[in-house]
């Protein structure tokens, strides 16, 4: 991850212009983050839907062998060809979720901001630009309802 990329020093940066009054500095702030953020978001997926269209063109051609004519013995319905269990993600869908839930964590803070710094007006249109955001996951719905 990219230095632009560190939670701690954006948080903190915008946390220095809030207190200075720069407002406009840190919504400028919050909206390039979360730019960064939503194209590694898009890079992610992609890598994500190639390795599973790979995976499954991979497992397309192996389901193809005819277990009847082969002299091998017939796999049982309770047995698994995968290698991990049904429950488990795999780790590139895991980091995709963990890096949307980060992804939240950003639009929280931001809207957060806008209602301590600028009032409910101002939390009103970022909490609107979050709903248009197919990225953001559900943590940040719960927390809008929770801005103090």
């Amino acid at each position: 991850m990219c230095v632009s990329c560190s939670f701690v020093l954006n948080f903190a940066y915008a946390e220095c212009l809030e207190m200075n009054q720069k407002y406009a500095d840190v919504h400028a702030i919050y909206d390039k983050f979360l730019e960064i953020l939503r194209r590694d978001l898009d890079a992610l997926e992609a890598k994500v839907n190639s390795a599973n269209s790979s995976q499954s063109s991979n497992l397309s051609g192996a389901a193809a062998v005819d277990f009847q004519s082969a002299d091998l013995p017939m796999p049982s319905n309770n047995s698994s060809f995968a290698t991990q269990p049904a429950d488990e993600k795999p780790p590139k869908t895991k980091e995709l979720s963990d890096r949307r839930t980060e992804y939240g964590l950003v639009w929280t803070m931001y809207m957060r901001f806008a209602r301590r710094a600028e009032g409910l007006k101002s939390s009103r249109p970022v909490f609107a630009k979050a709903r248009r955001d197919r990225w953001v996951p559900w943590e940040v719905y719960e927390s809008a309802g929770k801005l103090p």
